[in-house]
């Protein structure tokens, strides 16, 4: 406990005050809330990208706006390796031929 926190410390001692006190110890509000795809991915995502010639993995969204995890590969033979589904969330196979490349400014 901090001297912070301590009623004693406090010069008037009211609630309000020791509230202000308590609630100061809080952590900050997170910049961007997680959602449950979000989180799906931070979860299965190195696994995903192991897969040999999987180049990305991203959110997305179907043409319905359904929430999909997007998997970028290099060939078909690729995605035979894929799950159909990551935590309920269905697998979309994105094919890039040749994959990802860095560019010259």
């Amino acid at each position: 406990m901090s001297v912070f926190d301590d009623p004693k410390n406090s010069k008037s001692g009211n609630q309000s005050e020791q509230a202000a006190v308590e609630t100061s110890d809080s952590p900050p509000p997170p910049y961007w809330s997680q959602t449950p795809l979000s989180e799906a991915l931070a979860r299965h995502r190195v696994r995903l990208l192991a897969i040999k010639g999987v180049y990305g993995v991203s959110e997305g969204q179907d043409p319905n706006g359904q929430e999909i995890v997007r998997v970028d590969v290099e060939s078909t033979d690729a995605a035979s390796g894929l799950p159909p589904d990551v935590d309920g969330f269905p697998v979309r196979v994105v094919v890039v031929p040749g994959g990802f490349h860095a560019q010259r400014a």
